[in-house]
């Protein structure tokens, strides 16, 4: 490709992107090079310009190694130059990770059909779709406008939760199936509710929140503002809200996790860091990728009485990897 080609591709698809942004979640998105990149390296493949779609995706898996969306990318362009060997180790990192491709049906991979480890891999990806488990219903949820995202258990009620951005609520549906309002539709700023985790040794449900369009009760003014809250299972009271500062970028903590000691770590689907919400003054680790990761002093911690639910003040720490 000469490079007036190349640069007309590159506007092409840099004009592809912004419509599509516009389109669907506005303009919040356009300074987040991650989402941009991968849009581009998608845009130039569907348009076959390869090499630059490569350097896209490349750029993409030095920044997160091992994305399935980079590591297919970059086994469809590798079979269409005729990199059999990159081409089947990329296919062989994406069946590794459990997920499932009909390779066999991909016309990038035209060439290397009637190759005998293609036809092994394309066999192990098939498999990977199979289910293996008998999966049997056990409740079901009346609010079809729910559009359920995380699910916690509390053994000790035998309780499920229920998150739901759509809605921006909690439903806890106990151990005959009644569902009811844990938390209240919009209660929380109007936000949504994204990752659940049940902290059963201090009585506490924890959930990352955000204000995005996707949201019923979405406020505009809100938009790209997120936080970490903790809820007394016993009550429903809150017990913890702790925002992100603002830094203007746009932030949303999305899947949480809570570690033994009691740190709750969360990960940014927008702005590649991480959080950590810690119940003493510890440092944080930083973010083995590219971004920042947080540290939030979380003081609200128990549900008996020792903490006023009132917001934390957050503490920051930018680490660049």
């Amino acid at each position: 490709m000469n490079r007036r080609r190349y640069v007309a591709a590159c506007l092409g698809a840099l004009v592809t992107i912004g419509g599509a942004l516009s389109d669907s979640i506005g303009t919040a998105h356009a300074e987040n090079a991650f989402y941009d990149e991968l849009r581009a390296a998608r845009v130039l493949m569907a348009q076959g310009h390869l090499p630059a779609a490569k350097n896209h995706f490349a750029r993409l898996d030095s920044i997160a190694g091992g994305l399935p969306s980079t590591t297919y990318g970059l086994a469809q362009i590798a079979a269409r130059h005729g990199d059999r060997a990159e081409a089947l180790r990329r296919l062989r990192a994406y069946a590794a990770m459990g997920l499932s491709q009909a390779v066999e049906r991909d016309s990038s991979f035209a060439a290397l059909y009637g190759d005998s480890a293609f036809v092994q891999l394309a066999r192990r990806l098939q498999a990977n779709g199979r289910p293996i488990a008998a999966a049997t219903i056990e409740v079901v949820l009346k609010d079809s406008s729910l559009l359920a995202e995380d699910l916690a258990y509390d053994a000790r009620s035998r309780t499920f939760y229920v998150s739901s951005i759509h809605r921006g609520k909690i439903v806890a549906v106990d151990s005959t199936g009644a569902a009811r309002d844990f938390i209240p539709a919009g209660s929380e700023r109007g936000w949504g509710v994204y990752g659940l985790a049940i902290d059963p040794a201090r009585g506490l449900l924890w959930g990352s929140l955000a204000a995005t369009p996707t949201v019923v009760t979405y406020v505009a003014a809100d938009s790209g503002r997120t936080a970490i809250a903790a809820w007394d299972l016993a009550t429903g009271a809150r017990r913890t809200f702790v925002e992100l500062p603002p830094d203007g970028s746009r932030h949303l903590l999305g899947d949480i996790s809570l570690a033994p000691d009691g740190t709750l770590y969360a990960t940014e689907s927008i702005g590649g860091g991480s959080t950590s919400c810690v119940p003493g003054p510890r440092r944080s680790t930083p973010s083995p990728r590219r971004g920042r990761s947080r540290r939030l002093r979380c003081r609200s911690w128990s549900s008996r009485g020792d903490g006023s639910g009132s917001p934390t003040t957050p503490e920051e720490s930018s680490n660049s990897t």
